[in-house]
């Protein structure tokens, strides 16, 4: 007597098979709940694999990439180089007026300072007068301050009195070597 024998269709290459194969004679796929996902699993983890690899590259040539000769920009990092305690000394025997403070470095690059911009301000917010005055170069650290001292020259009568604001001005990639005048 002839019995049907029981069959099901392998979900890889849809070739009919006997229902109690393990693997499929054609494509030998594995009919285990791993076997079946292996191969696609196999695929994703390399995939991942692939993407972590690019990643990983990107973010350890971009800098590189968008950092020329002349090194990091300062542009996007003022906000990491804070001007504080700020004082106005003087007039000297020239009757020059100097300004002395502190330049914190919050962020994570160390950088050489060129400039700072010193707004006089009237005590109701007001601005008198902006100067941009060149100081003597040095590098701020990660994580430290450093003092500095410059002269302003001649002052109007109102602005030895007013509010004193800073700001870092011009700053370069402090691991670059420092560029003769």
């Amino acid at each position: 007597m002839n019995t049907p024998i029981e069959t099901k269709t392998c979900p890889r290459c849809a070739e009919t098979i006997k229902a109690a194969a393990k693997v499929c004679p054609f494509c030998q796929t594995r009919f285990s709940f791993f076997g079946m996902w292996g191969y696609d699993l196999a695929v994703a983890a390399t995939a991942l694999a692939y993407g972590a690899v690019i990643l990983f590259l990107v973010e350890w040539l971009l800098p590189k990439l968008t950092d020329s000769d002349e090194g990091r920009s300062f542009a996007g990092h003022r906000d990491e180089l804070p001007v504080q305690r700020l004082a106005l000394d003087g007039p000297d025997q020239r009757s020059s007026f100097w300004v002395s403070g502190f330049i914190t470095n919050v962020g994570r690059y160390p950088w050489r300072v060129l400039e700072v911009e010193l707004r006089f301000l009237n005590p109701d917010g007001t601005l008198l007068e902006v100067r941009h005055e060149p100081i003597d170069r040095f590098v701020v650290q990660p994580g430290s301050e450093h003092a500095f001292r410059t002269t302003v020259g001649r002052l109007l009568s109102p602005i030895p009195h007013a509010d004193l604001k800073g700001r870092v001005q011009k700053a370069v990639d402090g691991n670059l070597a420092p560029k003769p005048d």
